[in-house]
């Protein structure tokens, strides 16, 4: 018999024998979950190591962590896994900052059959003619890995809720101290939690890098406000409002970016490294957005956080609102706070924020549609209102500001 016709005999065994191994583990699994899917009490990482999966899944869904479908589980990390299943079901709204505890190696690296992939593929030279049945062996694989480290990961996310729980019934109310208050304070998170995840030591070379950075946007920014926005905002009297915006189409959108970089990325991370706060989660990657309820989602976690807990829930739990009027309820709370900063700093009430702000409302159930969610289009659209958005802000708060002031006196 030729090699080739062995190693097909081979594959085909070894396939028969892991769908015997699958079919039998399976129907002993189900067996094992409809015996015990009772709902258990819980009183520590120990009770959730013995719960059978589906017991996890019964235990996730009381807290209402039910959708794990859209995660990827193979680009999910254990960092990250926890505020990505509170931001896709949009629920526990105490459980966004508590993926610090009971952490282990052990528990991520599942025991999946990786080392059969690597046999199987090297097989995928030696028996070319069965190129099909090689890769349904891998296809089948992968599934089995996925679904391991979903497991492993379900059981990690209730240790974290089950820690975080019990916790705060027993420090409660001795960390009430002036001590907690001021770390309070000087963490770069606006929601208070009894115990936030933190780091070991400071990392001074980072501090250095992170302040030479902020040193360098700022010198940046501060020539293209000198040399191309003030110039032109200061002449908005005699120049076109149209043109205005298009001369600051570019220099409008570099300093609006650079200005998030400088503060998101450096200033709240360098304050985090001093502080010894772990969870550096103070934006997501709002450039890929293709809507602007996604951008607002994404771009100021520290803010969206403080609005999701203590606004949104906190008016359906108290106030009994329905989701509809708690979610425009805070979209208002939200525009009013930006208002009173904005007005702060002009010595008036413009509201063209809030103009602007309400104007993205019918393109809500618009950039929901296929044709725009999660597309390059959907993207090009955001990015189109982004960059003629910014600009005309400028133009319009400028107009205001140099009714009350002459602001062609303060270039010359």
């Amino acid at each position: 018999m030729s090699e080739l016709a062995q190693s097909a005999q081979r594959i085909h065994r070894r396939k028969k024998h892991d769908d015997d191994d699958s079919s039998s583990s399976s129907s002993s699994e189900e067996q094992q979950d409809t015996d015990t899917s009772a709902v258990v009490t819980l009183n520590g990482g120990d009770d959730v190591d013995r719960l059978t999966p589906q017991q996890v899944v019964d235990e996730l869904a009381v807290r209402g962590l039910r959708d794990f479908s859209s995660i990827n589980m193979h680009s999910t990390t254990a960092a990250n896994f926890c505020y990505y299943v509170n931001d896709d079901t949009q629920v526990n709204i105490y459980g966004f900052q508590s993926c610090y505890k009971n952490r282990s190696t052990r528990l991520f690296d599942a025991d999946v059959p990786s080392p059969k992939s690597a046999s199987i593929t090297s097989m995928l030279t030696a028996a070319s003619s069965k190129v099909h049945e090689l890769h349904a062996e891998i296809e089948k694989l992968k599934q089995i890995e996925s679904s391991e480290m979903e497991k492993a990961f379900r059981r990690m996310v209730l240790k974290d809720a089950v820690f975080l729980e019990h916790y705060r019934k027993t420090v409660y109310p001795s960390n009430v101290t002036l001590y907690n208050w001021i770390e309070f304070t000087f963490f770069p998170t606006l929601v208070y939690e009894p115990l936030y995840p933190r780091t070991a030591s400071v990392r001074v070379l980072y501090v250095l890098e992170k302040i030479v950075i902020i040193l360098f946007v700022m010198s940046f920014m501060y020539a293209i406000l000198e040399q191309f926005i003030l110039r032109k905002l200061s002449h908005l009297s005699i120049a076109s409002p149209i043109q205005a915006i298009i001369d600051l189409l570019v220099p409008a959108t570099l300093m609006e970016i650079c200005a998030f970089f400088a503060v998101f990325d450096c200033m709240l991370n360098t304050i985090a490294e001093l502080t010894c706060f772990a969870d550096r989660e103070f934006y997501q990657d709002w450039w890929n957005s293709t809507s602007f309820e996604e951008f607002a989602r994404k771009w100021n976690r520290p803010v969206h956080e403080f609005l999701l807990r203590h606004v949104y829930y906190e008016s359906m739990n108290s106030y009994k609102l329905s989701k509809k009027v708690a979610l425009a309820g805070t979209f208002a709370f939200s525009i009013a706070l930006h208002e009173v900063v904005l007005s702060a700093c002009f010595h008036r009430f413009s509201p063209w924020l809030a103009f602007l702000s309400v104007l993205q409302l019918p393109l809500i159930p618009v950039m929901q549609s296929p044709a725009f969610k999660n597309t390059n289009f959907g993207n090009i659209v955001f990015w189109f209102g982004i960059i003629i958005g910014m600009p005309m802000a400028c133009v319009l708060y400028a107009r205001e500001y140099c009714v009350a002031y002459d602001c062609s006196t303060h270039i010359q």
